[in-house]
């Protein structure tokens, strides 16, 4: 019967079938397991804000501020922002690989950004990279708006 089902699904469906139970494991990961020492770190500049430290920004405090604020100074209050932004990343790689080229080149994005080594850690460790790549994912994307000559500007 899965297997049925499995192969009367879109493609779309079963990259969502990869997508949400992968998510769901970073999701509570982040929510369960102990700070390491560096989030720990970043985590402590959010309870005296500045616009930037000795060697970061400060927007990973800033966003820690808020979440903590909301969740506490709990183990998901301090990686929610990073966890947040690596969906986003998420979502524009895989639009912006979508426009550019095909339908499967957004579902490799994917795939390539769930498993690959950088982001296996960096999907729920509270850190300024998700938010780096959040940006710049979105900086792409909105390149790629500005020069694109299709109708869907």
């Amino acid at each position: 019967m899965i297997a049925k089902t499995w192969q009367r699904g879109s493609t779309f469906q079963k990259v969502l079938a990869l997508l949400i139970p992968i998510l769901l494991f970073r999701f509570l990961f982040s929510a369960t397991v102990g700070l390491i020492d560096d989030e720990a770190y970043h985590w402590s500049w959010a309870k005296e804000l500045s616009s930037s430290y000795f060697d970061h920004p400060g927007m990973v405090a800033w966003l820690e501020a808020i979440s903590t604020a909301l969740l506490g100074d709990t183990e998901l209050g301090v990686r929610l922002p990073s966890f947040l932004c690596y969906v986003a990343t998420l979502a524009l790689a895989m639009h912006l690989a979508w426009d550019l080229f095909d339908e499967w080149a957004a579902y490799f994005v994917a795939v390539m950004m769930l498993f690959s080594p950088l982001w296996g850690v960096g999907g729920y460790v509270a850190s300024p990279e998700p938010i780096f790549m959040m940006f710049w994912t979105a900086a792409a994307w909105v390149f790629w708006q500005g020069v694109r000559e299709d109708e869907k500007r």
